[in-house]
């Protein structure tokens, strides 16, 4: 079921640069996941609402044989100081179309 994010925005595709792709595949997953999700921009104005930025992040996978799932390939780590948490492996170099869009392709809904 559709959440009412749609209802909101208009969002048809991601640009994605091709060499992101072929790094991920470089790190020799046998498979990739791609996760949707939004990040909020805070306001560079005070008092001006934040904006969204429509994101896909793409994750290498490997199966494991044991349980047939399809693992994600994060290293995480964390900044003891600041509390900060890291990952390797997540690929987030997409641009929402729109603006990135081609409007003269047949797959450009609008």
């Amino acid at each position: 079921m559709e959440g009412n994010y749609n209802k909101h925005h208009k969002l048809n595709a991601f640009l994605i640069p091709a060499v992101d792709l072929k790094e991920l595949l470089d790190e020799g997953g046998t498979h990739v996941r791609a996760y949707i999700g939004v990040q909020k921009i805070k306001a560079s104005v005070k008092g001006e609402k934040p904006t969204y930025i429509e994101k896909l992040m793409f994750v290498g996978t490997k199966l494991d044989s044991e349980t047939g799932v399809y693992v994600d390939q994060i290293n995480f780590s964390t900044d003891m100081e600041s509390n900060q948490a890291e990952a390797d492996g997540i690929y987030d170099f997409s641009t929402p179309c729109p603006p990135a869009g081609d409007a003269e392709s047949p797959l450009d809904f609008q």
